[in-house]
């Protein structure tokens, strides 16, 4: 299973409950196959893991890209 297909069910599972006032964040969590915990961080507003240790690097991506 790759880190995207995940990110995807994430972001798929936190637009049900947003969208369907029927369903729980359990039951979500169960029918996308994800974490609970990670469902409730997300849906407070905390940032992947992936996209706040950015954060902390001093080159992004590209630059490292440009000097290897």
């Amino acid at each position: 299973m790759s880190v995207q297909t995940k990110e995807a069910r994430i972001i798929l599972a936190i637009e049900a409950i947003r969208t369907t006032q029927k369903l729980s964040r359990r039951r979500v969590a169960v029918i996308y196959n994800v974490p609970k915990s990670t469902l409730r961080t997300r849906i407070t507003g905390v940032a992947p893991k992936a996209l706040s240790v950015n954060a902390f690097q001093n080159l992004t991506t590209v630059e490292e890209e440009v000097i290897i």
